[in-house]
Order: C-alpha cells, then sequence, then structure tokens
C-alpha cells in the first residue's frame, strides 16, 4: 500500500466530476499523480484526500504513459486519510524538504522528471481572464472555472516564466473576484504580488509530456506561507 501525500487537486479535463491529484509516495519516496472521480474524494463525512493529507491506497503504473509519476488508483481496498500535516509550519517544512532550485536546470533536465517543487526569486504579475477559444463552445459557463486562464508570471533562477496556475483554490480565489468583485481586482493583484514577493511562496510545476523539449509548464500547486520576519502583518495562507 502506497503512502500518498497529496500535495496538488487540480480539474483533469473540462469534466465537472474528476480531480488530478499529485502525491508524494511516502513510502518509495517518488512523485506520484492520479485522476480521482470527485466522488471518491469523501464518503459521507469521511474524507479521503486532502491537501497535506496522506492517504493510504493502492496504485499501479498507468501503461503506456510518457510519466512515470502517472499511475492508476485502485479503488479495492478503499484508500483512507491515515494523517495530516496540520500547521503551517509543518506544511511549510515538507515544500522546502522537497523543493528543488531550478525548473530548467532540476527539471526539465532530467529526462524521467515532469513534477517538482520550486520557490520562485521574483513575482512579477498575476491575471486571470477567460480562454477566448472557449467561448464559442456550446457548454460554455463563465461560472466554471475550466473555462478561465489563471496565469502567474515570474523569475526562477534567472528565467522569466508566464504559465497558467492550475490550482483549485487559486483559481477559484480569482474567478469569485472577477465574477463578483471587478473593482477590486487590480488592487487585489498588487497585493497577492506583494504578498508572495516577502513571504515563503512555492510552486509545484507539472510538466506536459509532448511539451518536454519545448519548456511548457504549469503551476498545479501553489503554496504561500506567512513569514513571521517579514514586517508584514500576517494573512490568507494559500
Amino acid at each position: 500500500m502506497a503512502e500518498l501525500l497529496t500535495l496538488s487537486l487540480t480539474e483533469t479535463t473540462r469534466g465537472k466530476n474528476d480531480y488530478q491529484v499529485i502525491a508524494r509516495d511516502q513510502s518509495r519516496d517518488r512523485w506520484v499523480m492520479l485522476d480521482v472521480p470527485r466522488d471518491e474524494f469523501k464518503s459521507g463525512s469521511e474524507i479521503r484526500w486532502d491537501l497535506f493529507a496522506v492517504t493510504e491506497g493502492e496504485i499501479r503504473t498507468r501503461p503506456g504513459s510518457e510519466r512515470p509519476e502517472e499511475h492508476i488508483l485502485i479503488r479495492d481496498p478503499t484508500p483512507r486519510l491515515i494523517d495530516r500535516y496540520a500547521t503551517p509550519d509543518q506544511k511549510l517544512q515538507v515544500v522546502t524538504n522537497l523543493a528543488v532550485k531550478s525548473i530548467n536546470d532540476d527539471i526539465y533536465a532530467e529526462p524521467d522528471k515532469y513534477v517538482g517543487i520550486v520557490r520562485p526569486d521574483q513575482i512579477l504579475d498575476i491575471s486571470m481572464s477567460i480562454k477566448e477559444l472557449e467561448r464559442q463552445r456550446r457548454d460554455f459557463d463563465p461560472e466554471r472555472r475550466f473555462f478561465w486562464n489563471a496565469r502567474i508570471r515570474f523569475i526562477n533562477d534567472e528565467t522569466t516564466w508566464d504559465i497558467p496556475c492550475k490550482d483549485m483554490r487559486w483559481k477559484q480565489y480569482w474567478l469569485d473576484v472577477k465574477q463578483r468583485r471587478e473593482e477590486e481586482y487590480e488592487d487585489l493583484k498588487r497585493k497577492w504580488i506583494s504578498y508572495m514577493s516577502v513571504h515563503h511562496t512555492y510552486f509545484l510545476i507539472e510538466i506536459y509530456p509532448l511539451w518536454k523539449r519545448q519548456n511548457y509548464c504549469a503551476i498545479s500547486g501553489m503554496y504561500c506561507f506567512f513569514d513571521d520576519h517579514s514586517g508584514m502583518k500576517a494573512g490568507r495562507r494559500v
């Protein structure tokens, strides 16, 4: 049985019912990517998957996958949540221990590596906009996260990146801003750029297999923890 520490929750497709989980398999010290149906996340009041929680479950390598991280979740026996990293300090320690220095040198340069955590050196911009090519689709719904493109522009190891952020909490936050308090959007952008720049910010980077050699990736998990020495007041932790 694998002990899977969930570090990312994203939507897999335009479908409403599936999530992609990116987890650290603590039993084998490796990255694991799984598609998990929404109805598998909990049974009644029993939560099975959650960020910074450890779920015990049976997994198998996905046949034919280009990414060695991709696995299939076996539903029997039923996965169960067995532990949590509850405090901000515990969570910060987890991502700090897993972080590498460079997207280019420590993720792209590794031929069989498609996932890694990095710390941005500087946050340059945040944006949230509708995917224009999706407007013509019959199922287009501006209330759904899938149809929006959240992006973060940042510097990591002297390289500037401008890539999508698929983290569901981040996209939902900015969707709520755009839909319900558009007048605050620019001000909130400035505040978040400032906050992320002075506190402990980390990105979980996911590389798409078809683009391994073309520097195309996404932020699948975003973490920002308050730095007591920053001189700023404590705020929202993502």
